[in-house]
């Protein structure tokens, strides 16, 4: 397999944690809880993002109103929370379809999507090409 793909998706990665700590950094108003809110809001991202893509889901599971999550989410990155959520789900798609033999059926169950069209439909919105062809353009 060519590496190119799976470095340019830790690439993103890194320049996602990147950006998230530069705001903080450069911000020294930005209140310590704040910071541990968000840190607790992108880990149940990354922890329940094969289960639930869904705001209000994540805000419950804080104790939080979707509206409290977003301007958290704002506070640190350029998104919404609902935008952080796609990418973080956008990311996973584009390294299974880079790394491993998998069809997109197999990664619609895998990533919690009712059914193959929705998750091709929901892959192209965010990336503007279908999961095969990411993946042949990629792999």
């Amino acid at each position: 397999h060519n590496l190119e793909p799976i470095l340019r998706n830790y690439l993103e990665l890194i320049v996602l944690k990147a950006e998230e700590s530069s705001v903080y950094a450069s911000n020294p108003a930005i209140d310590d809880r704040y910071y541990q809110e968000f840190h607790k809001f992108k880990n149940l991202v990354h922890a329940h993002f094969k289960t639930t893509r869904n705001v209000k889901d994540i805000a419950k599971m804080m104790g939080r109103s979707t509206k409290k999550v977003n301007a958290l989410c704002r506070m640190f990155t350029e998104f919404s929370a609902k935008e952080f959520i796609d990418q973080r789900v956008t990311l996973e798609i584009k390294r299974l379809l880079a790394t491993q033999d998998i069809s997109v059926k197999e990664l619609t169950w895998e990533l919690g999507f009712a059914e193959p069209g929705a998750f091709s439909r929901a892959f192209k919105s965010w990336t503007g090409v279908s999961p095969l062809a990411y993946r042949k353009h990629e792999g």
